[in-house]
């Protein structure tokens, strides 16, 4: 846990696994999310102090938090691959910022996924693309988040121009009749044609794993596999060894 930049709150990352489903399900890399300890004038939820900080305009410092943070992980556990999310907000207010980060931890970046978040519409694709290509210079992958929601701010066309590394399914894509609607061969048919893993996401039962499976779908994050977990339950010994390197 860190002590953030909002008062006496303190920040830090609970890490959810994603699972190869074609590997026993063993754990292909984490998403790393904010988790709060304490309450603050927006409540006690991370969801609050999230949607606060993108409507007042400041939610690039709660990524940044939770990016040295993955980067600290990182460098602790040399075997993790860990995904943090970014707003499209943050791409308007602190790209640069963000880029000069990554430029400082170019020793963890092949084992870092940035993920846009559909939680804010993407209003400079340019600008976008142009973070995608620079961030993938410095070593990262990439993914989009949310895909088939309907909300749809994450179109075929983003994706099309984007090219992630990972498309991210939303819940509705899998939970609609089990999937069985327009949006799930597309974003099929999408991801192989720009060479994308797709992960399933909120996946809770047997059944909607075996549903999955049996589309092709190699990569699932949910309930089913794990709830989000306090990064020092995840890995207890490298956090401890790399927490007594810095004392």
């Amino acid at each position: 846990m860190s002590t953030s930049v909002f008062g006496n709150t303190s920040v830090g990352i609970a890490l959810q696994p994603i699972v190869d489903l074609q590997c026993c399900n063993q754990h292909a890399h984490y998403e790393a999310l904010l988790r709060i300890s304490g309450s603050t004038r927006f409540g006690s939820s991370h969801v609050e102090l999230i949607g606060a900080a993108e409507r007042e305009g400041w939610i690039d410092e709660v990524d940044l938090i939770v990016l040295c943070d993955a980067v600290s992980l990182l460098r602790a556990e040399r075997t993790a691959t860990i995904a943090v999310n970014v707003s499209p907000c943050t791409l308007e207010l602190a790209a640069s910022r963000v880029l000069r980060f990554l430029s400082t931890a170019l020793d963890v970046t092949e084992r870092l996924i940035l993920e846009i978040t559909e939680t804010a519409p993407i209003s400079d694709l340019c600008e976008v693309k142009s973070f995608f290509l620079a961030a993938k210079e410095r070593g990262c992958l990439l993914a989009l988040d949310d895909f088939g929601s309907d909300v749809g701010y994450i179109s075929r066309e983003l994706v099309s121009v984007l090219k992630p590394n990972y498309l991210k399914l939303d819940r509705s894509v899998i939970e609609h009749t089990h999937g069985k609607n327009i949006v799930l061969p597309l974003a099929l048919d999408l991801a192989h044609h720009i060479d994308a893993k797709i992960v399933a996401e909120f996946i809770d039962s047997a059944e909607k794993v075996e549903f999955v499976r049996s589309c092709g779908i190699r990569y699932a994050q949910g309930a089913f596999f794990g709830m989000p977990r306090p990064s020092s339950d995840v890995f207890p010994a490298r956090v401890f060894e790399n927490d007594e390197q810095l004392a």
